[in-house]
């Protein structure tokens, strides 16, 4: 008996026919130890310092292939360059992902974000259309295809900061350790974010999220509750100075120094501990309501 499918389960069926057809060469790839040099070295160039701990961030390029630390081989982001392969089903799913996403992104910086269609991204991506959407609900997401892994990395430098290591001063080394990683490229890319006004409120939405996180390791700091007024703001205050301060430099040459950044930032993170320092603790009257 013929069994007939609807257009919905057609595409579903051609999608995992395609998939597969492509786990598969990734398969035979694996096999080539050409193939393996070449991700690996393509891997190791796409890394962001954020995705390292303090410690690798620090170690010279040329060299990080063979001295990243256990936690930072182990990181899904860095796979292929001397760690354990994760599955070869994983792998490929990451590497379209990324393929995806790049694509998307030169497309939006050359043509602009609404000019840029789904078929035109999956032409650059040499993927199918429908295939987008396995890996990205929307263009949106597309564009802010970095942010999850950024802030995972802030989260992760907070939760693991030394002793007498402030909120404020692991801040301060994370943009030091991270700044110079921007090209060219990122700054016409947030300008295309900047140039529109949906697209800057969904950057907006985004910082919300790194500024609650800032606002919990205050807290801790602090020793007080999350209903306590100070983290909250000194939260709000350093992403707000931080947004001014990237509009601000928009029109001038980026920084090619950890100097010039910290000559940028330090006048921020003083202003807002001694906002905190100024800021008195709520009485018990007023934690009572």
């Amino acid at each position: 008996m013929e069994v007939r499918l609807d257009r919905g389960q057609r595409d579903v069926h051609d999608r995992r026919v395609e998939d597969d057809h492509e786990l598969r060469q990734a398969d035979e790839d694996e096999d080539d130890p050409a193939i393996r040099d070449v991700t690996a070295h393509v891997r190791l160039q796409s890394i962001h310092s954020w995705q390292l701990c303090s410690q690798c961030r620090n170690i010279p390029q040329r060299v990080r292939r063979v001295q990243f630390c256990h936690q930072c081989r182990n990181n899904g982001k860095l796979e292929g360059v001397n760690q354990p392969a994760i599955g070869h089903r994983e792998r490929k799913k990451q590497q379209t992902r990324e393929t995806i996403a790049r694509a998307a992104l030169e497309l939006f910086v050359e043509r602009g974000y609404e000019a840029t269609t789904l078929a035109e991204i999956a032409d650059a991506a040499g993927v199918a259309t429908r295939t987008i959407f396995a890996y990205f609900p929307s263009k949106e997401d597309m564009l802010f295809s970095d942010f999850e892994a950024l802030r995972e990395a802030l989260a992760r430098e907070l939760a693991d900061r030394p002793a007498g290591k402030d909120a404020l001063g692991t801040l301060r080394d994370f943009i030091l350790s991270t700044a110079l990683d921007k090209s060219e490229f990122d700054h016409k890319l947030g300008q295309v974010i900047e140039s529109d006004h949906t697209l800057y409120s969904h950057k907006r939405a985004r910082l919300s999220q790194l500024q609650d996180l800032l606002a919990a390791a205050i807290a801790e700091d602090l020793g007080c509750g999350p209903d306590d007024l100070r983290p909250q703001v000194a939260a709000a205050s350093l992403t707000a100075a931080f947004e001014a301060l990237e509009r601000h430099g928009r029109d001038l040459p980026p920084p090619q120094t950890t100097d010039e950044v910290a000559a940028a930032i330090d006048p921020i993170i003083s202003f807002v501990r001694a906002g905190l320092q100024a800021l008195p603790a709520p009485s018990p009257a007023d934690a009572r309501g």
